[in-house]
């Protein structure tokens, strides 16, 4: 009786595949954004004017589709494995306005665990993906760090829906961007709406959608450019707010980045996720790695680097002995670090170093001269500038 069970469920499901108009895509990752911190998390603050940012990213899914029957029985492995292979780039067009295009090719193997029937395995391009990046509130114009902006995006249906890579038609719509950088520690929260026409597998309906994802993100290590992150990202069919549990994917997602090059123009992220709730295009497990280059097409002239760096060295800020706090005398030196920093956004960030005399033990000096930068830190940035633009270390003695 098993077997002839199994045998029923296979032939609905491939009934299903070779009939059904409309099917679900198993991708639910999307890089919307190069230059958003972390994985799928969007920034408020594009690059700088004229610059350019390629791409590339892997992602692997283990069991991303897996849905309910209509008696209520579990299916697994209608997409048993996704390996995707994300073509990435995006231009900033002015200070605060950017657009970005990704081309996901995927590597799907489906029908795995469906009553004994053979694996197979494609390879197809999924929906491209089309979007924009607007900046309401810069957070460099606030005393908080606080930033707004807004992202409309637009998949265009190049993906085969047949092969669960793709929607039967156009989709689009719109995030709204919130962040804040406090004192280092990086959160933001997306939240919007995805606008798509129905597309359902046996008993599962999934139409228009709500969007959100929030996320932490920090630096661990400024000598060697280490950052971690977290996010939670899901969706939920706007008719059947969280009623549906198939179809209210929820998935958290934790990593490193790690800049390099000495311009911090080339960035790698890897990380690895898990699903929260099983929804539709949710996996049990995901690893991702993403690279990312950032290439500004209109290079700083080396003689305002050098007129700037001139400037910056004649406001040093000294410390009285075994004293980490800025004296108020200095104020009107931050004020034109701040001015300085605020007229060149595009020099790359301010290194702030601290130092000691040779008073005391090495390791307490060391300790003392980071706090000196801190401290530095601090009251620049305090003026409204973006901490992002700023990186403090202590010398020692």
């Amino acid at each position: 009786m098993r077997t002839l069970s199994r045998i029923f469920l296979f032939l609905v499901l491939t009934f299903s595949f070779v009939t059904s108009v409309h099917a679900l895509n198993a991708q639910s990752l999307r890089y919307y954004f190069v230059s958003s911190r972390g994985i799928n998390i969007i920034e408020s603050k594009p690059k700088p004017k004229d610059n350019i940012t390629f791409g590339f990213g892997v992602n692997y899914a283990y069991r991303p589709l897996e849905i309910g029957t209509a008696t209520g029985s579990r299916v697994s492995g209608v997409v048993d494995h996704l390996v995707t292979f994300d073509l990435l780039g995006n231009y900033s067009f002015s200070d605060r306005a950017a657009v970005g295009i990704n081309i996901p090719l995927h590597l799907t193997r489906n029908l795995v665990a469906i009553g004994g029937a053979p694996m197979e395995t494609k390879f197809n391009i999924g929906d491209i993906l089309i979007s924009g990046l607007f900046n309401i509130i810069d957070p460099a114009s606030n005393s908080i760090n606080a930033g707004l902006a807004v992202t409309p995006f637009a998949t265009l249906p190049s993906g085969r829906n047949s092969d669960f890579v793709g929607e039967s038609s156009v989709t689009g719509g719109l995030m709204a961007i919130g962040d804040i950088d406090l004192d280092g520690h990086y959160i933001a929260a997306n939240l919007g709406f995805r606008f798509r026409e129905t597309e359902g597998f046996l008993n599962l309906s999934v139409a228009s959608e709500f969007l959100y994802a929030v996320a932490y993100h920090t630096t661990i290590s400024r000598e060697i450019k280490l950052d971690v992150f977290a996010e939670i990202s899901g969706s939920t069919v706007m008719k059947k707010f969280w009623q549906n549990i198939n179809g209210s994917p929820l998935e958290l997602k934790g990593g490193v980045s790690k800049y390099l090059l000495a311009d911090d123009e080339l960035r790698i992220t890897g990380g690895l996720g898990v699903g929260i709730i099983s929804g539709f295009s949710t996996p049990d497990v995901r690893g991702l790695l993403k690279i990312t280059y950032n290439y500004p097409i209109h290079r700083t002239p080396v003689d305002r680097v050098d007129k700037v760096q001139k400037e910056l060295n004649e406001l040093t800020i000294y410390y009285p002995t075994d004293g980490s706090q800025v004296d108020p005398f200095y104020d009107q030196k931050i004020a034109e670090i701040a001015k300085i920093l605020r007229k060149n956004p595009d020099l790359g960030p301010l290194y702030i170093v601290g130092s000691t005399d040779n008073v005391g033990s090495q390791r307490y000096n060391q300790r003392l001269s980071e706090r000196r930068a801190k401290q530095a830190y601090k009251s620049i940035v305090s003026f409204g500038l973006n901490p992002n633009m700023i990186v403090y270390v202590g010398l020692g003695e």
